[in-house]
């Protein structure tokens, strides 16, 4: 079948207006995730002591009377690191959405292929059916479309035989 009712659609252009009710878990994820890639590197100094009831203290600031031990911390990502993270969510949320609407696609042509073959089984049926009564008319009447009745000449019998044959074998293989 020809696709000449296929829209144009941009390459890397995703219509998220039609498919934001699809897409609410991907974006909540997609959400989650960039929160999380954009919580701001801890750079202060972190300090551990043990106090005089003998419980260990994490602090920014340092004691005043204790000695205390500074604990070097791990930064948060870079920059550069959250975008490229960003830029691999926002991809792999892309060709999923696109998965889903070829998977769509594909199952809408299935179902009109079906339906093809459903009518294609019909119109065998009919002609079949059209084939036989023409073929055991002999000197009987014919009933037309508009529920008339009428004698049908050997020549006209003839080409309506041949046109239910040409509907076979078009409907039928």
């Amino acid at each position: 079948m020809p696709k000449s009712n296929q829209q144009w659609r941009p390459a890397r252009a995703p219509n998220l207006a039609k498919r934001s009710r699809r897409c609410a878990p991907a974006a909540g994820l997609v959400l989650a995730l960039t929160l999380a890639l954009f919580v701001p590197a801890v750079s202060a100094q972190m300090y551990r002591w043990v106090d005089q009831n003998g419980v260990t203290v994490y602090s920014e600031r340092p004691p005043a009377d204790t000695e205390a031990t500074a604990i070097r911390t791990q930064p948060g990502p870079s920059a550069e690191d959250t975008r490229r993270a960003q830029e691999r969510i926002r991809t792999l949320v892309e060709q999923d959405l696109d998965k889903r609407e070829e998977a769509a696609r594909q199952a809408e042509e299935s179902r009109k292929g079906a339906e093809n073959q459903a009518a294609r089984q019909a119109n065998c049926q009919a002609a079949r059916t059209n084939l036989e009564i023409i073929q055991n008319l002999g000197a009987k009447r014919l009933r037309t479309p508009d529920g008339e009745y009428r004698q049908v000449p050997d020549a006209e019998r003839v080409k309506l035989a041949d046109e239910a044959r040409k509907q076979i074998q078009e409907n039928c293989n």
